[in-house]
Formats: C-alpha cells, structure tokens, sequence
C-alpha cells in the first residue's frame, strides 16, 4: 500500500493533484505580526488547496522575506500539478517580479548597433559592462564592485540581472551568486531562457549544493532538531531526512516534527513518512496536540499520525477533521482512514461522511468507502 509519493496519494480521479501538491524574523509585536500573516497564507493553501493563488501567494511571501530557494520551489509544485496554463495566468497576477525589459536584438551585431545610437541606454551600459568583464584575469572582487555598480544605477533592469547571473555561473564559476539571481530571473518570467531556463538551473545548483548546505549546518554544533526549526532553505531539509533515516534515534524525532512547520510540499511529506516508520518514538499527546492547531496543514497531517499510532481505538479524533470543510485537512483524512486504516478505517468513513464537503470532497469520499 502507497502511503506517500511527493505529498499524499488518493484514488481516483484528484490521484495527481493529491500525490503532488500539499501544498521574517523580528522581534516582539512585529515578530507576532510576521507569524500571523504566514500562518495566514499557509492556512488558505489548505482551505483552497486545490487552486494555484493561494500556493502563489506563499510562495512571494516567502520571496519577499528573502526565502528565495524556499519561495521557487513553492511555485515549482503548484506548477507541476496546476500546468503552466493555469500556472503562468495565476503566477503573473500575484507572485511575478517586474523587471524592466529591452528591445528584442536578432544578434550581437544588431545589439551593438544599437548600443551605439543610444549611447546613454541601460543596453549601452551592459555592453560596456560586459566588454569589462571580458578582461583576462578579471578578478572577482573587481568583478564584483562593476556588477553591484549596475545593479546601483539600473537596480531592476532584466539585462543587468542576466548578465551578472551567466557570468557568475558560466565565467566566475560561483553558483552560490549565481542562484538567487536565476531566482530572480524566474520570479520575472518562469520560462525565462538564456540558453537553459532559469528552473533549470535553479534545480541543478541547488541539488548539486544541498549537501554542502547540509554539512555547513551540522557543522555549527545547532542541535539537530533547531536546524530542522530555523533553516529557511527546504533543500538543506532533503539531506536531514535521508540522514534522519539512516542515523535514526528517538531524539531526532522532534526534528522531523519541526518540519511539519515547512511550507515546501516535498519536505513536508519526507518528515511525515519518516515519523510514520517510527511510531514508538513519539507520544500520543503531540499527535493529539496537532489535530487542535491553528496550523490547518499539521491538523492534516495528524490525520496520518492518528491512523499510523493511536490505531482504531482513536479514530473518533478525526471527526472533526472530516466534518470541518477545509479541503487539504478534509483530504488527508479521507486518505489516512482509506488506505491506512484498513477495514475498520474503511467502516469508519462510511458512518461519518464529512459535513460542509465540496462536490470534489464527495466525490473522493465516495471513492474511499468503495474500496474493500
């Protein structure tokens, strides 16, 4: 029995979305403020689960904060599961970053052309620029002081923020500069191209880093359990969980809690699949502590944990799960009692089906107690 791929499996025909979606720091009052305007925004990814905006939202949230690996990759799972038809129109409305744009050039030689009858243009300027970095030996410092001297005076122009990002990553061979400029590439145009899309190569340097990421970590001494609390980069997280699993101890358990608390999708299904293969090493009373969060994700995913350890004899816990009209928390519960709880979680969804459910709730409600 499948219990996880990418986020959660249901049957029928909402198996895709299902399976792949879940989907600041500060002090005193403005700390309060930062955390209730994310737990906002987290919550409406689960009471509109399966529309893009509210998964576009969280994802310019957490650009905004500077969460920018953590912010694209948001927006990558509501675009693998949405399409880019329904993606692109959604994303330009609420999470795209406007840049200033050029002329479209046929060539190099059209490009210098025009560079040369608009002498005082952010294109001639580039040009210079780029004739600059062309210097042998050019050092990196020095190629830094001329890069951040255009972003100064041309601070959200595409061409600049192009330029620097292939020259640090194709020139300087410094992917760390490089990938929150792709980041920002991408958050102005998600099929932006420069030989390669701006996903593409998001995706390559942060799984050829994530491991780097992960060891500069642990290597600061932070118990494993703070890091899985306070790191904002969700793929650092990949590394955890695999470590997590394979040095697995009951004092790591509180970590992969802590992950819950991640908005990234795929993190969040890795920390759930891992405390679910160890049902002993944690109490009853944290599962039960979940199910009364104003954390609408977690309430979902203690569905599983209630199903996986308390067993049969707690199944009246999930009621109000069922009955409460939220669609991921709603969802995670038909899916825990159908496919993990066998029979008896069978039975149980037949006498209770949910209150205040959509037609879609329905219809994977009805899928669910069909399943002998």
């Amino acid at each position: 029995m499948q219990i996880l791929s990418g986020h959660r499996t249901v049957s029928g025909v909402m198996t895709l979305i299902a399976s792949v979606l879940l989907s600041a720091r500060g002090d005193g009052a403005e700390q309060d403020q930062v955390s209730d305007k994310h737990l906002t925004l987290r919550n409406n990814t689960a009471i509109h689960y399966f529309e893009p905006e509210s998964h576009l939202k969280l994802a310019r949230y957490h650009y905004d904060l500077g969460h920018k690996i953590q912010a694209f990759y948001i927006c990558e799972y509501a675009r693998k599961v949405f399409g880019d038809e329904n993606f692109d129109q959604v994303f330009e409305k609420v999470a795209s970053v406007k840049m200033t744009g050029s002329p479209q050039f046929e060539d190099e030689a059209e490009f210098s052309t025009y560079c040369q009858a608009h002498p005082g243009s952010p294109e001639s300027y580039a040009w210079g620029l780029g004739e600059k970095l062309k210097i042998p030996m050019m050092a990196a410092g020095g190629a830094d002081n001329l890069i951040q001297e255009a972003f100064s005076k041309y601070p959200q122009h595409l061409i600049m923020k192009s330029m620097a990002a292939r020259y640090y990553l194709k020139a300087q061979k410094d992917e760390e500069k490089a990938l929150p400029l792709y980041i920002d590439l991408y958050f102005h145009d998600p099929h932006f191209y420069d030989g390669e899309f701006a996903e593409g190569r998001v995706k390559q340097i942060s799984s050829a880093k994530k491991a780097l990421w992960w060891s500069e970590r642990i290597k600061s001494g932070v118990p494993f359990a703070q890091l899985c609390k306070a790191e904002d980069n969700p793929r650092v997280f990949d590394v955890a969980t695999d470590y997590a699993r394979k040095q697995w101890d009951k004092s790591m358990a509180q970590g992969m809690i802590n992950l819950l608390d991640n908005d990234d999708p795929s993190v969040q299904a890795s920390a759930l699949h891992t405390l679910l293969a160890h049902p002993d090493d944690f109490e009853g009373e944290v599962i039960r502590g979940m199910l009364k969060e104003k954390d609408y994700i977690k309430r979902a995913m203690a569905s599983f944990l209630v199903v996986k350890v308390l067993g049969e004899a707690e199944y009246a816990l999930l009621k109000d799960n069922l009955d409460c009209g939220i669609d991921l928390v709603q969802l995670d519960t038909i899916q825990a009692l159908g496919q993990m709880g066998g029979p008896k979680g069978v039975a149980f969804l037949k006498s209770h089906p949910p209150a205040k459910a959509s037609d879609r709730m329905k219809e994977m409600w009805q899928a669910a107690i069909a399943r002998e």
